[in-house]
């Protein structure tokens, strides 16, 4: 048994010092597959940090420009503002000036509606004095044109 323990302690102490030159063979790979690959990682940094400043530059210009672009929204909105309070304005004195000239306009209407009843009556006296003057014209005139003959008499029945 001694034997068999002896032979099971070699054995393992075998598989291990196997295992730890099968360890230090990969790492020594690994080392040289990283060592022959470094330059193209490098190269390849390099080029993903060039292409990153590009695009940081890239986007900081259209971050300036879009802030150009929001100062001048800004300045138009502020212009379209101030246009917006000035036709308010001139909307409100308009206003005003269309109700003084309607109160003018509805003062004058007044005024020459009267003046026309003014005058539509006079007419009326004039024609009515006119009718009236113009028949007992006729009557006169009947009486100076018939004064032979005889006005007519009433019978009575």
């Amino acid at each position: 048994m001694e034997v068999i323990s002896e032979l099971l302690a070699s054995t393992e102490l075998f598989r291990n010092a196997i295992i730890f030159n099968v360890n230090i063979i990969l790492r020594f790979i690994s080392w040289m597959f990283g060592l022959f690959f470094l330059p193209a990682r490098v190269v390849s940094s390099i080029e993903r940090e060039r292409r990153l400043k590009r695009k940081l530059h890239r986007m900081q210009t259209e971050m300036e420009s879009l802030e150009w672009n929001q100062k001048k929204l800004q300045e138009r909105f502020q212009m379209a503002v101030k246009e917006c309070k000035m036709m308010e304005m001139l909307l409100a004195e308009l206003d005003e000036e269309h109700d003084l000239t309607i109160a003018k306009s509805e003062k004058l209407e007044g005024k020459l509606r009267d003046q026309i009843n003014e005058k539509n009556r006079q007419l009326k006296e004039i024609q009515g004095k006119g009718y009236w003057n113009s028949k007992n014209q006729n009557i006169d005139n009947d009486r100076k044109v018939d004064a032979s003959i005889p006005p007519p008499s009433r019978k009575s029945s």
